[in-house]
């Protein structure tokens, strides 16, 4: 038994029966729902499931967090309407019927590893925090019992111990420092610091021993200055951080890998769509897959950039939504040079979560300004603002077209903006006319 527990939550029935039968021969210890309603290590859902379900996957990752709840979802037609309303909430992976053996354990054991990683970084952080709870200001055995006094007069070391006190040259207690800490140790306790102010210094012993030296200066009633000190042994602290780095290196990685993927999952719907649109027998066949390939290549622009971030959790809004209007603009138009674009972009960075709705509702602006206020070959202007204030964000976009008339019916992507600002910004959203050019405006405001 691998002692990690999957949750089935699969609506066909062979499908339930071939993917259990699977899993069982893999010694994975298996539940399925509705008997078990209790979120578990995996769960593996398809498309009616998933609509029956998606409020309670949502919560069971908002009950979990920080820890990754990892969800696969099976499925015979992966359309982009399902991936842009479950794939960066509820869906985690995504694997086609007829199912190969092969890539359904490679799904199931990056998602699982990914999940058993989060665990062990939660349980690094609790060890962590006793670690230094229990560690604070004992003193290192090392040192005598760790408190000592250091006379710059005399360059002396008075080791006070509990039931003696002892004294050494300060060079003779320097030789148990680490030769590469030595003359740094040295320019430190050589400063003048002022009476009162304590400080601190991090070193090496010899004996690869790490301790943090807190000194206090004190003057005596002569005004003569010396150093007390208390030497906290921090090795198994230095240790742990050392491991919890290593360990973040492989989440980074694993993190890496996965938005990799996912940059190629969406680059493959966007070339299918384009091929399907180049099949169309209409026009509005063609504009409808048009725009939805405009909308998954806003979101595979997204992953592209975090894959190259050194910050995997958090994207540059400034160069990403520059990318977001130059692509559209050059897909949307015949003539791209003739839209004079304005941006003032301050550098936020900001996690995926408040980037991909952002991305979102700026290509519905652009799509709505190459549709109704230019056309495919007119000139215009379009401005993009993005600023920070107090803590708030503040989103701005304007165009130079004739603006919407009075009485002119609701676009679905007004729709689709004003979901996102509330859904996922918790913002609020203005429509409006340009005061400069008399065309459409948007303004949104939502907290950073």
């Amino acid at each position: 038994m691998t002692g990690e527990y999957i949750l089935l939550a699969l609506h066909n029935r062979n499908d339930r029966a071939m993917i259990s039968s699977f899993l069982r021969e893999r010694n994975y210890t298996v539940r399925e729902y509705p008997e078990v309603r209790d979120p578990t290590d995996l769960l593996i859902v398809d498309g009616p499931m998933l609509e029956s379900l998606q409020k309670q996957i949502f919560d069971w990752k908002e009950d979990q967090a920080p820890l990754f709840f990892p969800v696969l979802f099976v499925t015979t037609h992966p359309s982009a309407d399902v991936l842009t309303r479950h794939l960066w909430k509820t869906v985690d992976e995504l694997i086609r019927v007829p199912l190969l053996p092969v890539e359904l354990h490679a799904r199931i054991e990056m998602l699982l590893r990914a999940r058993r990683l989060s665990l062990q970084l939660r349980d690094y952080a609790r060890a962590l925090t006793r670690e230094l709870e229990v560690k604070r200001f004992l003193a290192a055995a090392a040192l005598g019992g760790g408190f000592l006094r250091i006379d710059p007069l005399t360059r002396r070391v008075h080791i006070l111990a509990p039931e003696e006190t002892s004294a050494l040259p300060f060079e003779t207690w320097l030789e148990g420092v680490h030769p590469s800490f030595r003359e740094s140790l040295i320019r430190e306790l050589g400063q003048e610091y002022p009476a009162g102010r304590p400080t601190s210094i991090l070193y090496r012993s010899n004996d690869l021993r790490w301790y943090l030296l807190q000194l206090l200066p004190v003057e005596d009633q002569n005004g003569t200055p010396s150093l007390y000190g208390l030497a906290v042994d921090i090795t198994r602290l230095k240790q742990s951080e050392a491991e919890l780095q290593e360990r973040l290196q492989e989440r980074n990685t694993l993190l890496k890998e996965v938005h990799h993927r996912t940059k190629n999952t969406l680059q493959l719907i966007v070339s299918l769509l384009s091929l399907k649109g180049a099949d169309a027998h209409c026009e509005a066949d063609r504009k409808l897959l048009s725009d939805i390939e405009t909308r998954v290549r806003a979101l595979a622009l997204l992953y592209n950039r975090l894959y190259q971030e050194e910050l995997l959790a958090r994207v540059d809004l400034s160069h990403y939504l520059r990318d977001v209007v130059d692509t559209i603009v050059q897909i949307g138009h015949t003539t791209p040079h003739l839209i004079q674009r304005h941006l003032k972009l301050s550098p936020l960075q900001l996690p995926p979560g408040k980037a991909v709705p952002l991305a979102l509702i700026l290509t519905e602006c652009l799509l709505n300004s190459l549709t109704h206020a230019f056309g495919k070959t007119e000139k215009g202007h379009i401005r993009v603002e993005l600023l920070e204030e107090s803590g708030r964000g503040y989103f701005r976009y304007e165009d130079s077209g004739p603006g919407v008339p009075e009485g002119t019916p609701r676009r679905f992507g007004f729709t689709i903006m004003e979901s996102l600002v509330r859904s996922q910004l918790k913002g609020t959203i203005e429509f409006s006319s340009s005061p400069d050019w008399g065309g459409w405006k948007v303004s949104i405001e939502f907290p950073l």
